[in-house]
C-alpha cells in the first residue's frame, strides 16, 4: 500500500525476459492517490519483452482530470513491448482515466483476460488511438478481455478486494499457486486480485425482489442494501428493492454493479406504496467534496421509481451527482425537493460530472427550487452522450430547468415549468434528432428558449 504523489508508482523499462523464463509480476497490490497531479497512473511497462503480469491490484484515486475531456492516467499502461501476459489483476481508476492503455509503438503479442476493469471516468480502455467505453466495445475490437468483467475492486484496508463479484473469476496460473500471503489458489477458478478468499456470507448474484426498511426488511437501510447489490452483482433475471415508508437519512452511493454476462433486466429501487411522498431521502452535506444525496457512477440499467429527496444544507445541497458512463438510466414519479434560491451549481438538482451515457429517461418527475434543474455539459464532443429524454415533468421555481450542451438525439416533450425567471431551455451542440414538444411554459423572463 502506498501514498503517492506523481506520474507512476511502479515502471519496468528496457527489461527482457525469455519464452523459458519471463519476467514475472505477481500478487502485488499497489493504490495512487492524487487529487492534484494530471495522468496520474499506476503500473507502466515500457520497451520488454516478456513479461507475465499476474495477480495484481493496481487502484488509482485521481479527481484532477475530471473537467478534462481528454481521458488521462491509467491503472496499466504498456507500449512498446513483445509478448506480455496480463491475467487476473484488478485495474481501477476512480476518476476521469482508464483501466489499461496499450500505447501506439510496436506493440505485438498481448494476452490480456480474466482481468477486473473498472473506472469512473468516460472510457475504459485506450487501444492504440481508439477508445472504448465498454468490455464489450473492447471485445468487439481487438482479441482481449474475453472473460474481464468490471466491478468495483472494494478494498480494504490492506487494499485487499472485499468484492464478492470476483470471486472465482480468474483463470489458473501455473506459475502463481498461491496469493499475497501465501494461502493457497483455487486450482481451477483462482479469484482476481492479489488476494484469495472466501466470502463469509451470502455470494450469488442477486435476483428477485427484497425489501429496505425497519418492518421486518431484507435491508435495514438503503445504503446496506445497495453495497450488498454492488458487491455480489446481478444475475440473470431482474431485481427490484422495495422501500418501506419512512424518512432514510442517508447518502447513497450508487457505484457500477457488476451483472452475470447473461443477466437482463433493471435493477430497480423504488417506494413500496408507489408514492414518493412516502419515501423520503435526506442528507446534509458538509462541504463542495460532500456535495450531493445521490450519487451515480457508470450505471448500467438502473431504475428509481417513486422517491423523494430533499437535500438538508443551506449551501450544499446538490441532488444527484452522475459521473462515468451510464447505460439505461430511468428516474421515474420522483421528487427532486431543490432548495428556493439555491446557488446555481452547489444547488444543481442532477448535475453530470465527467459523464457519457447511452439512454437515460427523466419522466413524470417533480424538479422544484434548486439551482440548475439538469446540468449538463460535454465540452463539445456529443457522439459520447447519446439519447436523452425528458417526459411529463414539471420543473418549478429552477434557477434554469435545462442546461444541456453536446448531446445526440434530445427529446423533450410534454413538460411544465412554471415560475421561471431565467432562460428555461439552454441547449447548445445537440446533434441528430431534436424533439420539443408539447411542453407548457410559464416565465417572466426575458428568454425562453437559447441554442
Amino acid at each position: 500500500y502506498d501514498y503517492y504523489h506523481g506520474y507512476n508508482l511502479f515502471s519496468i523499462s528496457s527489461s527482457d525476459g525469455t519464452e523459458n523464463q519471463p519476467i514475472l509480476i505477481y500478487n502485488n497490490t499497489i493504490k495512487a492517490s492524487d487529487n492534484m497531479i494530471t495522468s496520474l497512473s499506476g503500473y507502466s511497462i515500457y520497451d520488454c519483452k516478456y513479461v507475465d503480469f499476474y495477480h495484481n491490484n493496481s487502484v488509482v484515486e485521481n479527481e484532477y482530470d475530471v473537467f478534462v475531456y481528454a481521458t488521462r492516467g491509467s491503472a496499466l499502461s504498456i507500449q512498446s513491448s513483445d509478448h506480455i501476459k496480463v491475467k487476473n489483476n484488478i485495474l481501477a481508476y476512480k476518476g476521469n482515466g482508464l483501466a489499461y492503455e496499450l500505447q501506439s509503438g510496436g506493440y505485438t503479442n498481448y494476452e490480456l483476460d480474466y482481468n477486473d476493469l473498472y473506472n469512473e471516468g468516460m472510457f475504459l480502455v485506450k487501444i492504440a488511438q481508439n477508445k472504448y467505453k465498454t468490455i464489450q466495445e473492447v471485445r468487439d475490437n481487438s482479441s482481449y478481455d474475453d472473460h474481464s468483467v468490471k466491478a468495483p475492486p472494494l478494498l480494504d484496508s490492506n487494499c485487499y478486494t472485499t468484492s464478492k463479484f470476483l470471486n472465482g473469476k480468474g483463470t489458473a496460473i501455473a506459475a502463481v499457486t498461491t496469493d499475497i500471503e501465501g494461502n493457497p489458489r483455487d486450482a481451477s477458478t483462482p479469484d482476481i486480485g492479489c488476494n484469495e478468499f472466501t466470502p463469509t456470507s451470502s455470494w450469488e448474484p442477486m435476483t428477485g425482489n427484497y425489501t429496505i426498511g425497519a418492518n421486518r426488511a431484507d435491508y435495514t437501510s438503503i445504503t446496506e442494501a445497495i453495497n450488498d447489490v454492488v458487491s455480489r452483482g446481478k444475475g440473470e433475471a431482474p431485481l427490484t428493492f422495495n422501500i418501506e415508508n419512512g424518512i432514510y437519512n442517508e447518502q447513497l452511493d450508487f457505484l457500477f454493479i457488476p451483472r452475470v454476462e447473461s443477466s437482463s433486466g433493471y435493477v430497480t429501487f423504488q417506494s413500496a406504496s408507489e408514492d414518493a411522498n412516502n419515501v423520503i431521502i435526506q442528507h446534509e452535506a458538509n462541504d463542495s467534496d460532500d456535495n450531493y444525496l445521490l450519487k451515480i457512477v457508470g450505471s448500467k440499467y438502473l431504475v428509481f421509481n417513486g422517491i423523494k429527496f430533499v437535500p438538508q444544507n443551506t449551501s450544499y445541497n446538490r441532488i444527484a451527482l452522475i459521473k462515468g458512463y451510464n447505460q439505461h438510466l430511468a428516474v421515474s414519479n420522483s421528487i427532486f425537493e431543490g432548495v428556493d434560491g439555491a446557488n446555481y451549481n452547489n444547488g444543481a438538482i442532477v448535475y453530470f460530472e465527467g459523464a457519457t451515457f447511452q439512454n437515460i429517461w427523466f419522466a413524470n418527475n417533480e424538479f422544484n427550487n434548486g439551482g440548475y434543474s439538469v446540468f449538463y455539459n460535454n465540452n463539445g464532443y456529443p457522439e459520447y452522450a447519446n439519447v436523452l429524454l425528458f417526459s411529463n415533468n414539471s420543473f418549478d421555481n429552477n434557477y434554469k430547468p435545462m442546461y444541456l450542451h453536446s448531446i445526440s438525439d434530445l427529446y423533450i416533450e410534454s413538460n411544465n415549468f412554471t415560475n421561471q425567471d431565467n432562460i428555461v431551455l439552454d441547449l447548445e451542440n445537440i446533434h441528430q434528432s431534436l424533439s420539443i414538444y408539447k411542453n407548457n411554459v410559464t416565465t417572466s423572463g426575458s428568454k425562453c428558449l437559447a441554442f
